[in-house]
């Protein structure tokens, strides 16, 4: 997989895979912040 990964980064130059992962990266972790925000007020509604 990584190796891959560095092949792709190879032959597409850099600047375009690391745009991409940074978006990937940003959407994952914009997506569990907004999953740990809706599940922060079930546990209180539990409690």
């Amino acid at each position: 997989m990584l190796s891959d990964l560095l092949i792709l980064l190879i032959y597409l130059g850099g600047t375009e895979i690391i745009a991409y992962f940074l978006l990937v990266i940003g959407e994952y972790g914009i997506s569990s912040a907004i999953t740990q925000r809706f599940r922060l007020p079930v546990s209180e509604l539990k409690k």
